[in-house]
């Protein structure tokens, strides 16, 4: 926590017209995911890096941003009917996918020049992840909306499948990473009621 607090602070002198959630998304965005296990051996597994290590450098210099406003993180509060996993976040997660789960996210540049972004997918056997677009060309302050879907195949309930979107800039220029996160959920029961129709005669006493 200090350190993301103090990360915080240095995006925020570095880029002071950019929002809260700006300054998030570029440092969720731009972590680096080679991080090792706790016992030094193995690579961390997805449950051990989380988004991934802080890196200053790509955060600072990132192209693409996500945002979202105080009106619409008003109207996701669930008490009120309200869906979190709408918001404009720099992930994709949804705890209860049946077959098919889908989210909306717009990425905005913060590029000067006009850039080329590649959609590269990581996901697991169990989904299959698609994006709406592959590519996409984007100059400082334009909007790219992306409808992401994943397909669940013959996964268990409760399994937990992680994958990533990738948005690579051609040429130079920090790669934008949003991870996905996916719990399995079963389909509700199929009741079937046989007979159609039930007839009773009450015999007088």
């Amino acid at each position: 926590s200090p350190h993301s607090a103090g990360a915080a602070a240095l995006m925020v002198a570095i880029h002071p017209d950019w929002s809260v959630v700006e300054i998030r998304s570029a440092m969720s965005t731009t972590t680096n995911p080679e991080l090792l296990d706790w016992n030094v051996v193995p690579p961390a597994d997805y449950w051990d890096m989380g988004s991934g290590r802080l890196d200053l450098a790509g955060a600072s210099n990132t192209g693409l941003v996500l945002d979202e406003t105080i009106e619409d993180f008003i109207a996701a509060d669930p008490e009120q009917g309200g869906v979190p996993r709408d918001l404009n976040m720099p992930y994709v997660v949804n705890y209860h996918c049946i077959d098919i789960c889908s989210w909306t996210r717009t990425v905005t540049s913060v590029y000067t020049e006009e850039t080329t972004w590649d959609v590269e997918i990581i996901e697991p056997a169990e989904m299959n992840l698609t994006v709406s677009e592959r590519d996409f060309e984007l100059t400082g302050g334009m909007d790219q909306v992306l409808e992401i879907t994943a397909h669940i195949g013959d996964a268990l309930p409760d399994t937990v499948l992680f994958g990533e979107i990738q948005l690579v800039p051609r040429g130079s220029g920090v790669t934008t990473r949003i991870p996905v996160v996916v719990v399995v959920d079963a389909p509700p029961p199929v009741i079937e009621v046989s007979p159609l129709a039930l007839e009773s005669t009450q015999l007088g006493g």
